[in-house]
């Protein structure tokens, strides 16, 4: 969905203001990478994910303990598998979090108001 005339107008002319009041910001916004920054240190930190959890397997097989060993594969491969996956998740409008029942009074049959369950009031018998 493209702007309208108006508003690319309007954006033109915001801009060519920026460039009059302040050349050194706008050079270096025209030369911003948006996502970049955030690309780079999500990178970095599954690297220190990784490189941690190989760390706890190393001291958890030179020490003997299996639970250190774990705890490096859990950190190593299961945090970033599970950010990775969520991130997919909510790319393809996965789970997301319940809407609240917007009448908690109507008994609708979600369970969040008195009723019988079947989205009908009971008559009392």
């Amino acid at each position: 969905m493209g702007l309208r005339d108006d508003e690319r107008r309007a954006l033109a002319d915001i801009e060519r203001r920026l460039g009059e009041e302040d050349p050194q910001l706008a050079q270096r916004l025209a030369t911003l990478r948006p996502g970049t920054s955030r690309l780079i240190w999500t990178a970095l930190a599954f690297l220190g994910l990784f490189i941690g959890g190989g760390v706890l397997v190393a001291v958890g097989a030179g020490a003997d303990a299996p639970v250190v060993m774990v705890l490096g594969v859990i950190v190593a491969a299961g945090i970033p598998t599970f950010l990775i996956w969520r991130r997919w998740l909510r790319k393809l409008g996965g789970p997301s979090e319940p809407e609240p029942d917007p009448d908690p009074g109507t008994g609708n049959g979600t369970g969040n108001g008195p009723g019988n369950g079947t989205g009908r009031e009971s008559d009392g018998r």
